[in-house]
């Protein structure tokens, strides 16, 4: 089994990842963008399971090398963007916005993210717009199926070879069928679960477990099924929406394309193949992982500090900025600790510098998310606040009827009216003040 560096696959990765990017920033063309995240599951699966039998064969399998390799690959740069995250949040988000944000970076920090936006909201919701850390959800399915699939493997290898590749059928199936099951019940569930989603996983893991086919490598084969493979995706971008039942069988459509671009795509002379090569797609690629984990927290800041939406023509601006920002963590965090160890070999008691980086992103992040601290509203904010609360004129009393226009702001206030500190605000028209009576009993 041969792990030689393939270029179309970093082309593939950015195939994966711009229609994500372009999707999450409404251009209603790539309206479907969000199956980006299938290809990224179908090329792990390929990838992982690439190397974890290419260990087997040799007989230098090593649960520990691959967790530290999993670790070098994606905790420093996931922590650095968490790290930012936490200093934006600090600064733009109101205290129960704030309090919302370390919830979901607990379930950053231990890959269960997934299942914490699973029972949160859901994934096409407006309000999942300001949820700086949503995305991170299908780094957690990766990293749960990562948990238990090496050690079947080993497993399976070691004690049925023969029957390893039927094995692993009947897992795809049964996680394609609980799926399909999912879907038409709980569809929340099915979108994020690992359960549900680890067939796309495994749908690489097959292409890897069985050797590629001697008719592949002819011209012919190969083009057909690379562009066929290619159209499939395409055809998902553009016509896939958020109306589209997903993932179910729907994600048959780009996880087969992947495959077909997978198994073919390398064969000499390849079209889709010398396409996805080129320097545009490779440089995509490349940066893939630190742009899909930059886009998201650039969308949703920018939306936070607009109040809830920005103008269509500054899109272009923020999308550059995620290009930069990804490029400078591949180039400085990502590939550093990519080609370095965590472990000084000559004295593996002893930390060496990229570990010693890596601990301190670890425990920072780790102590925000498990502090008491509660930003709190700006001092000129409370100052204004707490001086209406003295005012008669602005109790409860005085907001039951009145006709505001668009120069005037009337504040009344509810809940403890005794309280001489102001700890919310409901802001809203009449949609607001209808709720209102059970918000002034609740807030008692």
């Amino acid at each position: 089994m041969s792990n030689k560096y393939r270029k179309d696959i970093d082309g593939l990765r950015a195939v994966a990842v711009l229609p994500v990017v372009l999707f999450h920033a409404n251009y209603e063309f790539f309206s479907g963008g969000y199956v980006g995240v299938d290809i990224f599951f179908v090329i792990s699966g390929f990838l992982i399971t690439q190397i974890l039998m290419k260990s087997l064969q040799d007989e230098k399998f090593s649960i520990a090398t691959f967790y530290e390799r999993r670790i070098r690959r994606i905790f420093p740069a996931l922590f650095t963007v968490l790290a930012v995250c936490v200093l934006m949040s600090i600064w733009l988000m109101f205290p129960g916005e704030f309090k919302a944000f370390k919830n979901s970076l607990v379930s950053a920090l231990f890959f269960y993210s997934n299942y914490f936006f699973m029972f949160d909201i859901g994934y096409f919701a407006k309000a999942a717009e300001t949820k700086p850390l949503l995305h991170v959800w299908s780094l957690a399915v990766e990293e749960q199926f990562y948990v238990f699939f090496p050690i079947y493997l080993f497993l399976a290898f070691k004690y049925c070879k023969k029957y390893l590749g039927v094995l692993t059928i009947a897992m795809f199936l049964i996680s394609f069928i609980y799926s399909e099951f999912l879907i038409k019940s709980l569809p929340s569930d099915a979108f994020y679960s690992t359960p549900a989603r680890a067939w796309e996983l495994l749908a690489g893991s097959l292409l890897a477990i069985y050797p590629q086919r001697k008719f592949l490598n002819h011209f012919y084969w190969s083009n057909i099924l690379s562009i066929i493979g290619l159209l499939l995706i395409i055809y998902a971008i553009i016509f896939f929406d958020k109306a589209t039942v997903f993932p179910g069988s729907m994600a048959l459509i780009p996880v087969l394309g992947s495959a077909l671009i997978l198994m073919s795509a390398n064969s000499a002379g390849n079209w889709v193949g010398q396409l996805l090569s080129s320097p545009v797609f490779r440089f995509f690629g490349l940066i893939s992982y630190s742009l899909y984990l930059w886009h998201w927290p650039v969308l949703t800041y920018a939306r936070i500090y607009s109040l809830g939406s920005h103008p269509h023509e500054i899109m272009p601006y923020l999308i550059l900025t995620m290009v930069i920002l990804a490029y400078l963590s591949w180039k400085f965090i990502e590939t550093p600790f990519r080609k370095g160890e965590l472990l000084n070999h000559k004295n593996s008691w002893k930390l060496n510098r990229f570990s010693l980086i890596l601990v301190v992103l670890f425990v920072s992040v780790t102590s925000v998310a498990f502090s008491k601290y509660i930003r709190k509203p700006d001092k000129n904010y409370r100052a204004h606040m707490e001086k209406r609360v003295k005012d008669d004129k602005y109790k409860l009393k005085q907001c039951k009827r009145y006709i505001a226009s668009s120069s005037q702001l009337r504040i009344c206030y509810f809940g403890d009216l005794g309280s001489e500190i102001a700890s919310f605000a409901l802001l809203g028209d009449s949609h607001g003040r209808a709720i209102l009576p059970a918000v002034h009993e609740s807030a008692k």
